[in-house]
């Protein structure tokens, strides 16, 4: 037969041999085989492995990436032929779940428990472990699955190295001296983010959990995935391996959206934000890093091309309107852009401006972020630059700075008139005057010549309050009060 054919033959006796058979090969009486082969599953993979655990799951995993052949080939191909089976597997999930009836072995682990030293690492590690990473890795590509009582052990398993290197870290530092440690990590800080040992685990680690899922509060039980209390045995496991990507990943799997965005808020930076088919999650790349994970992970969420449900929208508004202020003064321009593309109601832009009014600047940073935002989409729609809100945009710019000057929003007049909508509600439009004449004077009467919706009489006190005669009198024009507006005139430029 071809190369196939040898390699299903192969991995069939291996995998289907028993310990008789074992025993007629090599000519001795059944009783004087160890007792591991007698008891455990599995007696020839177990010789092979009791030779060099990391050596024969490397070329077992060599053997079956790649190869789709099926668990009735296997066995026919092993002269056992198929019996009545539930269902039929692929040869890399045979060979998994062979690995996880020998792990589940007593005898079996003690015959696994040999050191085996891998070729990639002078350290020695347990037969059980490279079985262990050997299985992690396969479930974490998506290749096979498992139980989740199983699946919580792989958790265990990655959590506690990732542990053991998190406890080596300050002992490697502390024969540097304070001063020599610390130059150390702040020179080598986003190398050790990028491609430290802790973040590959970590990273593993939430793929598995991703692959394998949870079952949330209220939702209909999925046997497949981690219940409720392996859940909160994860999230504990995340937490003692200092996980933060991975425990608002937990977050999020259960629906808990505003636990994953205070967990991405405390996040620094990604340093490797894997853009999307149309370029959204570029919301995440920022001035502030410490919230440009949480914006990655709204934008990815919100704009996966409809695959959110109405009531899941409905909660990350509720999350990201209860981080308002947070959101804001990290980038209001990228939380405005944020609105406007997935919640460009009326009620939604007055329920987070509500959320502000414990610090006014605030207010005005999002508010003028907004206004920014439509100057660029008008741009980009062939508006015309002299446009009031560019001058409002140029006169008004606020001290933060913003992850973009692109447009992002795949539908810009839309977005614009979102913000229309949002302006033209009275309330708003005098809040943001009183705003302007409280941070940026100068802004508020290219604000006025532009926009009608405010209260005239209302904002004439607010000017005539915080001392903007020239757009007080320019308030006292449009009521005809032209004496007024003169003397007000005069005593600007008088000033």
């Amino acid at each position: 037969g071809g190369p196939d054919d040898v390699k299903a033959q192969l991995l069939g006796l291996l995998l289907f041999l028993t310990p008789r058979d074992l025993a007629r090969e090599w000519r001795r009486p059944l009783e004087q085989l160890p007792p591991a082969l007698l008891a455990g599953p599995h007696p020839a993979l177990q010789v092979l492995l009791s030779v060099d655990v990391a050596a024969a799951v490397s070329v077992l995993g060599s053997a079956v990436a790649g190869w789709d052949a099926v668990e009735t080939e296997l066995r026919e191909a092993a002269g056992r032929p198929a019996v009545e089976l539930d269902s039929v597997l692929v040869a890399t999930q045979v060979l998994v779940n062979a690995f996880i009836h020998l792990l589940e072995s007593n005898d079996s682990v003690r015959n696994l428990g040999m050191k085996s030293v891998d070729a990639s690492s002078s350290a020695a590690t347990t037969g059980s472990e490279v079985v262990l990473d050997f299985i992690a890795g396969l479930l974490a590509a998506g290749r096979v699955v498992v139980q989740s009582n199983f699946a919580l052990r792989l958790l265990r398993h990655v959590a506690d190295k990732a542990t053991v290197l998190l406890v080596a870290e300050p002992a490697v530092e502390a024969g540097e001296g304070p001063g020599m440690a610390e130059g150390r990590r702040s020179e080598q800080g986003a190398a050790v983010k990028a491609g430290s040992p802790r973040e590959a685990l970590e990273r593993l680690f939430e793929r598995l959990v991703t692959a394998v899922g949870v079952n949330g509060e209220g939702s209909r039980f999925d046997p497949d995935k981690l219940s409720l209390q392996e859940t909160e045995v994860v999230l504990e496991l995340a937490r003692s391996a200092s996980f933060p990507r991975a425990l608002a990943t937990l977050h999020h799997l259960r629906g808990d959206y505003p636990a994953a965005l205070a967990c991405h808020l405390k996040l620094l930076p990604l340093e490797d934000v894997e853009a999307t088919n149309n370029g959204r999650r570029r919301a995440a790349v920022g001035a502030s890093g410490a919230v440009s994970s949480a914006f990655s992970y709204v934008w990815s969420f919100l704009g996966n091309g409809g695959g959110a449900t109405a009531a899941q929208r409905a909660a990350m508004y509720d999350a990201l309107r209860a981080a308002a202020p947070e959101l804001v003064s990290a980038d209001p321009e990228a939380t405005a852009q944020l609105l406007l593309a997935h919640y460009p109601g009326e009620a939604h832009a007055a329920a987070f401006l509500e959320q502000l009014s414990g610090d006014r600047r605030l207010q005005y940073a999002f508010l003028t972020a907004a206004i920014r935002h439509k100057q660029a989409l008008t741009q980009g729609l062939g508006g015309c630059p002299d446009d009031g809100d560019c001058k409002i945009a140029d006169a008004a710019r606020s001290p933060y700075r913003s992850y973009s000057s692109a447009t992002l929003h795949p539908a810009p007049a839309a977005a614009v008139v979102a913000l229309g909508g949002w302006m033209s509600q009275p309330a708003v439009a005098n809040t943001y005057v009183q705003l302007l004449c409280e941070f940026e004077p100068c802004a508020v009467l290219p604000f006025l010549e532009q926009h009608h919706e405010y209260d005239v009489r209302h904002c004439i006190r607010l000017c005539g309050a915080a001392e903007v005669w020239d757009a007080e009198a320019y308030l006292h024009e449009r009521l005809g009060e032209w004496e007024t507006a003169l003397v007000l005139h005069l005593r600007n430029v008088e000033r």
